[in-house]
């Protein structure tokens, strides 16, 4: 189906991605994640996951895999991925763990570090042209209803999609 075509409506009770907010809010976050990868990607060789990573660390110093994880939405194979490249690119080390050797951290290495302060550059340029247009109150609202859905969201996942099984289509009488 393109743009042009007749889209469902709210009337049909079948989802109109184009309105549905979280959709919306994903072209957002892929658009500029597309954005930054271009940028990333052939410069320093990371795909998405590994510069989340990567930005973990740089925030979180001494992150585990569990913190990365948590941190960054992201799977424990996906991390385990990650973490390989981004060390064998030379940006992070593993730094064993002194009470338990089983367990390691990360940490960002000097040249892991200019990686993220040039993305970290690039990601806060791409933040202030997309805000431009955004008066300064328009801009404090925002971040204040983002916080809101970003709350919400965090009640949504703790009460779990088991919550929503009995929802049955409205039907027109």
């Amino acid at each position: 189906m393109t743009r042009n075509n007749p889209k469902p409506g709210s009337d049909s009770g079948i989802l109109n991605l184009e309105t549905w907010m979280p959709y919306r809010m994903f072209r957002i976050g892929s658009a500029v994640g597309d954005l930054m990868a271009d940028y990333y990607g052939p410069e320093f060789g990371l795909k998405r996951t590994e510069w989340r990573t990567l930005a973990v660390v740089a925030n979180y110093p001494n992150s585990s895999v569990k913190d990365i994880c948590e941190i960054g939405d992201m799977d424990q194979f996906t991390v385990s991925r990650a973490i390989t490249q981004i060390v064998s690119l030379g940006y992070a080390a593993r730094k064993k763990s002194v009470s338990d050797g089983r367990q390691a951290s990360l940490i960002l290495l000097p040249l892991g570090q200019v990686v993220v302060e040039k993305v970290s550059a690039l990601a806060t340029e791409i933040e202030r042209d997309l805000a431009a247009n955004l008066t300064p109150s328009e801009r404090r609202d925002l971040e204040g209803i983002m916080q809101k859905v970003e709350d919400a969201t965090a009640i949504l996942r703790a009460r779990g999609a088991r919550s929503f099984y009995n929802l049955e289509p409205e039907t027109k009488a």
